[in-house]
């Protein structure tokens, strides 16, 4: 008897889960093999917490779909910039490997010229790959809501990772699936399945716009509200627990955009009720230091992260930035050459940075302003062209929550590595460009007024 319920459980489980993600857009896609849309969602629920099972099937996914379509690839004018970037990105790997043998300032032995390509040269092609995949609104549904449900073990790694202390790392399948969990100490956060709580707060912040679309697409059903709500929330909270300086900018700022692009103004509400309460607190703090150590209202770890006095042993982002410019126009053409960076600016400033936390910074030092200005015009213009349809669809009152969740998700993303740099971890990346091909899928569609539909 209870096994019959336990397994009755499982299965209204799996039922529920299955109706929240809403799987009819199987049969909606115009795909002619419905095995790599399969291939596609396995990969993108994987993604999170088991990556390179998840990148394997995302590979297999795009290749499958698209191997008898390169034609179109070559046609298609936004790969262009990235397909000129690429051949540029491989002359100066060509160029610097040469160089590195005369740098005395460098062990050519430490570093792979070459591995430094595959953070760009595959994702060019990904860029164009995902597209079938997100062709219609409904497409894009399913991939916001899958990516939210292959969210819930990184928040449910956080929570074990802070409240039971349970640490890792753990791993199985012969080491493929890998969860950190490492032990909170210092200044450091909650990190949980990522091996850096900056990585886990970005994560989290591209799919928090994600569940409040989902809330607002959610009608009328009290046990989808409150799945949905509980991932927000758990979402919400763990990121305050990093201590992440910028993913807890980044949730205000994703707050603010969602209440003024969507015109709802509860998220607004929202949002100035969090800042009320932290105004609040720090005032409290302020007037009654003792509070924190007898209630524990904010975590004394929160408060030091905005505290400079926490930071002597750390260089600060404007005299990375400031150095990194400077070595820059010292070969504005190539670059200095990837991975560098860090021997540069320990021998400038007698001091360490590992990189020069902003992604255009860090595409300017490895391969020069060329690659870096066109790649990040282009996501400039594909950003511009899907807004500009986004505002289309919001004066004729198209339902788009999602796009704009979609839109919202990539913009905050983009502003994170403009002060941090946690595109090289393999997960954020991939999302970084499945994000960016579906805004130039949303910018690319067109819409007919007469006949109510997306071409």
């Amino acid at each position: 008897m209870g096994r019959r319920f336990e397994s009755c459980r499982k299965r209204n489980f799996f039922f529920r889960l299955h109706k929240l993600i809403n799987l009819k857009v199987v049969n909606s896609i115009a795909l002619k093999n419905k095995i790599p849309l399969y291939f596609y969602y396995i990969g993108l629920f994987l993604l999170p917490s088991a990556f390179v099972i998840s990148s394997f099937l995302l590979l297999i996914a795009v290749i499958a779909e698209n191997y008898n379509k390169l034609n179109q690839f070559i046609k298609d004018k936004w790969n262009y910039p990235f397909i000129i970037s690429g051949l540029i990105i491989l002359l100066t790997s060509f160029i610097h490997g040469n160089n590195y043998a005369s740098n005395k300032l460098i062990n050519p032995d430490q570093i792979n010229i070459w591995a430094g390509t595959f953070n760009w040269l595959p994702f060019f092609f990904l860029f164009w790959g995902f597209q079938p995949f997100l062709k219609t609104k409904l497409s894009r549904e399913i991939s916001s809501k899958i990516i939210i449900a292959g969210t819930i073990p990184v928040i449910f790694s956080g929570f074990i990772q802070y409240f039971f202390k349970i640490y890792g790392p753990f791993k199985t399948f012969f080491g493929l699936l890998v969860w950190y969990q490492k032990p909170i100490y210092g200044l450091s956060g909650v990190s949980g399945l990522f091996s850096n709580e900056n990585y886990t707060g970005c994560w989290l912040n591209i799919i928090v716009p994600f569940c409040i679309a989902s809330f607002f697409a959610t009608k009328n059903n009290f046990l989808k509200k409150g799945i949905i709500s509980s991932i927000l929330l758990g979402s919400i909270s763990l990121i305050m627990l990093t201590n992440s300086r910028s993913a807890i900018l980044s949730l205000f700022i994703t707050f603010g955009l969602f209440a003024i692009s969507s015109g709802e103004i509860w998220v607004l509400f929202i949002l100035l009720i969090l800042i009320i309460l932290i105004v609040f607190a720090f005032i409290l703090i302020t007037y009654n230091p003792n509070i924190i150590s007898n209630y524990e209202l904010v975590p004394n770890k929160f408060l030091q992260e905005f505290d400079k006095n926490s930071f002597s042993d750390r260089e600060l982002r404007i005299e990375i930035w400031l150095t990194s410019i400077n070595l820059i126009f010292k070969n504005p053409l190539i670059g200095i050459g990837p991975s560098v960076f860090p021997y540069m600016y320990t021998s400038i400033r007698d001091a360490f940075a590992g990189h020069p936390h902003n992604l255009f910074l860090e595409l300017s030092l490895s391969y020069g302003l060329i690659v870096s200005t066109i790649i990040f015009l282009t996501i400039i213009l594909l950003l511009y062209k899907s807004y500009v349809k986004l505002k289309f669809e919001k004066d004729n009152k198209i339902n788009s929550v999602f796009d704009i969740a979609w839109f919202i998700s990539f913009v905050i993303l983009l502003i994170s590595q403009m002060v941090d740099i946690q595109y090289f971890d393999g997960r954020i990346s991939i999302l970084f460009w499945l994000l960016l091909s579906g805004l130039k899928v949303i910018g690319n569609n067109k819409y007919s007024i007469k006949k109510n539909i997306l071409i």
